[in-house]
């Protein structure tokens, strides 16, 4: 059912809803149209677009300058099937693009482990978050490419359960038998939990090369960090930096705009918060000076 709905042929009545979906003044570039254009004369260019039929390269359509807006409605067209689709396929750990899932869940639940590690470490074991920092993710200004790279993210997220599952790696349970908690995304922002154990180090190494080879979609383990439990030791911090590359190993500093530790004061970790809602709220208030 889904399938069928993603491959249906496209209908005029599909184009015409993205067209008039289109902002009416938005800058569409130095040789585009904008969208009011396309609206007011849809009746005369809507059939006139392509020169021919089935057209197939950018010669075979007229004129250029609507090149821009063949690519929204193409674009567009796929997003909104997409978006229908999504919260069934993407899993319940990836919280950003998808409908009735919020940044915050992340927030709190990250910030929940991390105080675990830091007090107590967690299941009696020594574990450790990884936090990614991804390389050219997707782009910010085309929805489509947002959406296919939460679906490039599943192959991680599918390479991490198949490792979980045959044992070969263990998240992070805040008691023996509690739920595991392997990863969570928000995303580019991508954090993996596993315990502190040279084998499974290795396991996860290799699972990211594995990603990154089939994806295309590049790490940066010299902005990666990661946030050790409490049980462990300098020299074992330092070996399991060595063989993931990555250099940060002195914690988070800050998950999704706030900081990873909050310490005893909850004021100071939300101050800087604070700062930028009230700067916002002057600026706005401003506006209406005479």
């Amino acid at each position: 059912m889904q399938n069928s709905d993603l491959t249906r042929q496209v209908t005029s009545g599909d184009v015409w809803q993205v067209v008039k979906s289109l902002h009416l003044a938005k800058s569409p570039g130095a040789d585009g149209y904008t969208g009011s254009f396309s609206q007011q004369y849809w009746d005369v260019i809507g059939e006139d677009i392509p020169k021919i039929t089935s057209p197939r390269k950018m010669t075979q359509w007229r004129p250029i300058a609507l090149c821009n807006l063949v690519y929204k409605i193409i674009s567009k067209i796929l997003t909104v099937r997409l978006k229908g689709v999504l919260p069934v396929v993407v899993s319940l750990n990836q919280s950003a693009f998808i409908e009735e899932r919020v940044i915050t869940d992340n927030i709190l639940i990250v910030h929940e482990i991390l105080h675990s590690l830091k007090k107590e470490g967690g299941k009696g074991r020594d574990s450790m978050a990884l936090k990614l920092d991804m390389a050219k993710a997707y782009d910010q200004g085309d929805p489509l490419s947002s959406f296919l790279f939460l679906l490039c993210a599943k192959g991680l997220l599918a390479l991490i359960k198949k490792n979980e599952e045959d044992g070969a790696l263990n998240g992070f349970r805040f008691y023996p038998q509690g739920i595991s908690i392997s990863h969570l995304f928000f995303a580019d922002d991508f954090v993996i939990f596993c315990n502190i154990d040279e084998q499974e180090i290795h396991c996860l190494k290799n699972i990211l090369a594995c990603y990154e080879a089939g994806s295309g979609q590049g790490i940066n383990f010299d902005k990666s960090s990661i946030f050790f439990g409490k049980k462990s030791h300098a020299r074992i911090r330092k070996k399991v930096g060595d063989i993931l590359g990555v250099k940060q190993n002195d914690g988070f500093r800050k998950y999704l705009g706030l900081n990873s530790n909050f310490g005893a004061s909850k004021q100071r970790v939300f101050e800087d918060v604070r700062k930028k809602i009230n700067a916002k709220l002057m600026g706005w208030s401003e506006q209406f000076l005479s």
